[in-house]
């Protein structure tokens, strides 16, 4: 799912297979570019204590 939100690119992909359920999911946004060039990604959401490595 992907929205634009006071203009952000706002996404939450999910991956999962019918067996093994959840495999990854990535939520965040991604705002304009500057002038320059370079743009910036931020991901506010973290994995759960049980999930990171």
């Amino acid at each position: 799912m992907a929205t634009v939100e006071d203009g952000r690119f706002r996404f939450h992909i999910e991956i999962s297979h019918p067996l093994t359920g959840l495999i990854v999911r990535y939520r965040g946004w991604l705002v304009p570019s500057d002038p320059h060039g370079s743009s910036t990604m931020e991901v506010p959401a973290t994995l759960p204590r049980s999930r990171q490595p």
